[in-house]
C-alpha cells in the first residue's frame, strides 16, 4: 500500500496471520524493502533523503575542513562517516536493520558538525604552566598557585 503496513508488521504473527493464516512471519532482509514496507513511499522517502543529507553534509564537512590543519579531525570524521554509510547501505541491502539507532547517531553527528565548525573558534585554554604565567603575569584566578609554590 502507499503508506506501508506500519513498524514491523512483516514480523509479527498477528498481522501475518490475519491475511495469510498459513505463512511463518519473516525478516524482509533488506533495508531498503523493510523501510518501504513498512513506511510505504512517504515513509521510504524520508528516509533516502536522511541518506542524501548524510551525503551532503559529508561533502560540507569537507568542503569546510579543506586547506585547514587544524579542522584535520573534522575531514577524518567525515571520510570515517562516509566508510560507514557505505557500509551500512551495502551490508543493510542483505540484512533487517533499517532503524539501526548507531546509524542514525551518526547522521546526528554529521548534521551537526558544520554548525561547530562555522562557529568562531575560541582562545585556546590558559596555559598550566606555572613558569610560563609568571612571564605571562599571573591570572587571579590561578595566583593561588604561584603563592602556594613560593612557600
Amino acid at each position: 500500500p502507499l503508506t506501508g503496513v506500519g513498524f514491523r508488521a512483516t514480523a509479527t504473527p498477528e498481522v501475518i496471520h490475519q491475511f495469510y493464516p498459513s505463512a511463518t512471519p519473516r525478516a524482509v532482509h533488506s533495508i531498503w524493502f523493510e523501510v518501504l514496507s513498512q513506511t510505504g513511499f512517504p515513509g521510504f522517502f524520508v528516509w533516502v533523503s536522511m541518506q542524501i543529507m548524510g551525503i551532503i553534509n559529508i561533502r560540507r564537512i569537507r568542503r569546510m575542513a579543506r586547506g585547514d590543519p587544524s579542522r584535520a579531525w573534522a575531514d577524518d570524521l567525515a571520510r570515517m562517516a562516509e566508510v560507514s554509510m557505505i557500509a551500512y547501505l551495502v551490508g543493510g541491502s542483505f540484512l533487517s536493520l533499517g532503524y539501526y539507532d548507531m546509524y542514525f547517531t551518526l547522521l546526528i553527528i554529521l548534521a551537526s558538525v558544520p554548525a561547530v565548525l562555522k562557529a568562531p573558534a575560541k582562545a585556546a585554554m590558559p596555559s598550566r604552566n606555572i613558569a610560563a604565567t609568571r612571564t605571562a603575569g599571573a591570572a587571579p584566578a590561578i595566583a593561588w598557585r604561584i603563592r602556594r609554590e613560593a612557600r
